[in-house]
């Protein structure tokens, strides 16, 4: 690929509203671990560098690392982490630093008490913070600059149960053909002893996405259609004059104290949808 192919690619991810960057500046990369946890030797073995864009890498020297062991994990450092190290000449309290004692590497939080004593913070509480003795060979090898998290792996259990949940999801929304709505509708008609609980099955059709909400002549159309000879046969007023308080929401969260109708009426309403439901589930 040529420079201006290459200027093209940018341009275009730009206009996209993307950032792109070119990873034209090696890192170091050491193959040893530095552990999260108790001090440890490290090598000076070096591996393959790491590319990275310019603007992310600082004027002073840099270095990348692996993290091992769990004593920084509270502060998102967790095993396997690459770290991004800056070599500096001042660390503040509250740094994350690669440091050595006497030969021997961790990572660390930098900070000083009240009485200007230096000290190595965990951030784990099953481990315990380091002081650091005048007598020590105490050397802050860096600053912590970036952290590049380890892909997880997710275990087959949690795959198996969000599978679960997506097939069950899926079964509950399957398809309500015409011709099993056109059922439901004859079935539960003698349980309609006035025109207006009528709602109540209008109000099932629409929890199972049958019908829109407030598609109200659709549904006196199906019901006129297939119960034309039904005493009490819903009408748009009516059904209109029912979609308010609790009752235009789904059938299950209806409440006897927010709702249009009251007492042994409220009841009825609400069995005569529920077992619409299950006729339309069936």
């Amino acid at each position: 690929m040529t420079a201006e192919e290459l200027k093209e690619i940018f341009v275009l991810l730009a206009k996209q509203g993307l950032n792109p960057q070119l990873c034209d500046t090696p890192l170091p990369f050491y193959e040893s671990p530095v552990m999260c946890g108790n001090p440890t030797m490290i090598s000076d073995e070096r591996g393959d560098d790491y590319m990275f864009p310019k603007e992310l890498v600082s004027i002073s020297p840099e270095f990348m690392c692996r993290a091992k062991g769990d004593s920084m994990c509270d502060a998102g450092i967790e095993e396997g982490d690459m770290l991004e190290v800056i070599c500096d000449n001042v660390y503040l309290d509250g740094d994350i630093v690669i440091a050595s004692i006497d030969g021997e590497v961790t990572v660390k939080v930098f900070c000083h008490d009240e009485k200007g004593q230096p000290w190595l913070l965990p951030k784990n509480k099953v481990y315990k913070p380091i002081k650091l003795k005048e007598k020590s060979n105490v050397r802050i090898i860096g600053k912590v600059n970036n952290i590049i998290h380890k892909a997880p792996r997710v275990g087959y259990n949690d795959c198996m149960k969000i599978l679960r949940e997506a097939e069950k999801e899926q079964g509950e929304k399957k398809v309500i053909t015409p011709e099993h709505v056109s059922w439901c509708i004859r079935e539960i008609a003698p349980e309609v002893k006035v025109a207006r609980q009528w709602y109540a099955v209008y109000r099932a059709m629409v929890d199972k996405d049958v019908l829109k909400v407030e598609d109200f002549e659709t549904f006196c159309s199906m019901v006129i259609k297939e119960m034309p000879e039904h005493e009490h046969l819903p009408t748009v007023v009516e059904m209109q004059r029912l979609a308010i308080l609790s009752f235009r929401k789904p059938i299950k969260k209806w409440d006897p104290s927010d709702a249009p109708v009251k007492g042994e009426r409220f009841k009825a309403y609400k069995s005569i949808g529920l077992k619409m439901i299950s006729l339309l589930e069936g």
